[in-house]
C-alpha cells in the first residue's frame, strides 16, 4: 500500500457536503489500507471572515495571535471532517519547522514522523491545517 497525501482547499470543503464527498473520498483509500496524510484549509470564506474580524477589534494584530486566530478555520473543518471519514480515532499530528514571520511562512523541513493507529484497524493517516 502507499503513502498517499491529499489537499483539500477552502472550496472542496466549504460546504457540509463538500465535506461529506472528501471525506468519502479518504475513506475509500483509507479502506484500501493506504497510509494518508490529508491537509484541508477553512472553509470557503472563513478566513476572510476571521481576518476581518480580527482586524475590526485590532488595527494591526500581533502576528502570532493573528495566526493563532486564522488557524481555528482550519481545526472547525479538521473536527467536522474526522467523524465522517472513517479515519481511526485518535490524535493526529505532523511537527513542521518553518521560517519567516506568522501568517507569510515557509516550510523548511518536516520532521520524520510516524503516524500508528489503533490495534483494531490498519489504516493510517495524519490531518494537518493547510492554507
Amino acid at each position: 500500500m502507499a503513502l498517499i497525501v491529499q489537499k483539500y482547499g477552502g472550496t472542496s470543503v466549504g460546504s457540509a457536503e463538500r465535506i461529506k464527498s472528501v471525506a468519502g473520498r479518504v475513506a475509500k483509500f483509507a479502506a484500501a489500507g493506504h497510509q494518508l496524510i490529508v491537509v484541508v484549509s477553512a472553509m470557503s470564506g472563513e478566513t476572510n471572515r476571521l481576518v476581518a474580524l480580527a482586524k475590526e477589534i485590532q488595527a494591526d494584530p500581533d502576528p502570532r495571535e493573528f495566526d493563532v486566530v486564522l488557524s481555528t478555520g482550519e481545526q472547525v473543518t479538521i473536527e467536522r471532517f474526522l467523524p465522517l471519514s472513517a479515519l481511526p480515532p485518535g490524535k493526529y499530528t505532523l511537527e513542521v519547522n518553518a521560517k519567516d514571520v506568522h501568517s507569510n511562512q515557509t516550510i523548511s523541513r518536516t520532521a520524520d514522523f510516524t503516524v500508528k493507529a489503533p490495534q483494531e484497524s490498519k489504516a493510517t493517516a495524519s490531518i494537518a491545517p493547510g492554507r
